[in-house]
């Protein structure tokens, strides 16, 4: 969670080790169980007047049943 008035990021939940595969459930099925496998280079922005975080794309890994690192072309919302 990100507090605009401390400029600083808070963990809210999600794997806090590096190199995770990702937990996708099912197309159109929002779950607390979902989020997206670790990745780095990738592009973020936060909708403030929609109170969510969109991530696109990267490098890194996807879902388990996809082994190793590779380019990773998603839109998630958070």
């Amino acid at each position: 969670m990100y507090n605009i008035s401390s400029n600083a990021w808070t963990w809210v939940s999600g794997s806090n080790t590096a190199d995770v595969v990702g937990v996708y459930g099912t197309k159109g099925i929002s779950s607390v169980n979902n989020y997206p496998g670790g990745r780095y280079m990738h592009s973020m922005d936060l909708h403030i007047s929609r109170n969510c975080l969109f991530v696109f794309g990267g490098s890194g890994y996807a879902a388990s049943s996809i082994t190793g690192m590779f380019v990773v072309v998603n839109l998630e919302s958070f």
